[in-house]
């Protein structure tokens, strides 16, 4: 009898629910709102769209015969066109694991890139002997690149002697990104004045 009771309440109840909710003066919550698949932006045929950047920009490598001493108390600089960035090693862990591994480091901190829109200037030191250092510069817009643009890197122990020195104008390589987006990549070729000053720099 108890359970006969409860299901015809349940069923009761149930029914003033619907009864309530045909009242006109009912509150209900709005429909939710479904987009229109077919409104939304399709990529080509097998491409996959993305909002990411394509990886513009330049990069680099060298290598120097400085000692760990040296190093760790050395500064980089990278210039593009009329604009510089400078770090120093001082705060980061040299790589120890061996060769084919690495250790990156950001010239800015990335809130600070990001309030800044700031390209991202980073450099990767390479456990090898000797030390293979890889710069690489992305523009903060991916399609902030023009044939012509001139690069610099400058690698100076405590005492300022130059350890690297590498300048010159690059004409990028185009290549496809998403979005029917172009990206342009470029690195030295035949740096100007580019002498690999690494052995001067044993911190003797």
């Amino acid at each position: 009898m108890k359970t006969r009771a409860l299901f015809l309440m349940t069923l009761l109840g149930l029914a003033a629910v619907v009864a309530c909710s045909d009242d006109e003066n009912a509150s209900t919550f709005p429909e939710p709102v479904v987009a229109d698949a077919g409104d939304a932006p399709r990529a080509p045929e097998g491409e996959v769209c993305c909002a990411m950047a394509c990886g513009s920009g330049f990069e680099t490598t060298f290598t120097t015969t400085a000692d760990d001493a040296t190093l760790q108390t050395s500064t980089i600089s990278v210039c593009r066109n009329d604009q510089c960035f400078e770090t120093s090693f001082a705060d980061m862990k040299l790589p120890t694991d061996g060769p084919g591994t690495g250790r990156s480091k950001p010239f800015l901190d990335p809130v600070e890139r990001d309030r800044q829109k700031a390209p991202l200037v980073e450099v990767t030191v390479w456990d090898e002997t000797p030390w293979r250092l890889a710069v690489r510069y992305s523009p903060w817009a991916s399609t902030d690149w023009n044939d012509g643009d001139r690069y610099a890197v400058l690698f100076k122990d405590a005492r300022g002697t130059e350890l690297h020195r590498a300048e010159a104008a690059v004409s990028y390589v185009r290549s496809a990104g998403c979005c029917q987006e172009i990206c342009g990549h470029a690195t030295f070729d035949e740096p100007d004045g580019g002498a690999d000053a690494g052995d001067a720099g044993d911190g003797g």
